[in-house]
């Protein structure tokens, strides 16, 4: 566990997020997440919003690709109620 949580430091130090054991590719959009699915499912979920909290976006996953083991999401900002 401990090895995990500075697995996901470095990662985040490095600015490329990881889903649960595998990778985040994308931009300020959305993107994609591999390798997530499965027990790694709820970090990849975290990841989304992570990710798109960097552009200060809220994250929302589009397709969850069991055959490929992906998550596509997007990155949508959000209307400010006021």
């Amino acid at each position: 566990m401990l090895f995990a949580a500075i697995g996901f430091l470095l990662a985040a130090c490095a600015g490329a997020p990881s889903g649960g054991d595998g990778k985040v590719s994308g931009d300020e959009n959305g993107g994609k997440i591999a390798e997530a699915l499965g027990p790694s499912q709820a970090q990849s979920m975290k990841t989304v919003t992570d990710y798109c909290a960097r552009y200060d976006k809220k994250g929302f996953v589009t397709r969850m690709d069991y055959d490929a083991n992906t998550i596509t999401f997007e990155c949508r900002r959000q209307s400010r109620a006021g």
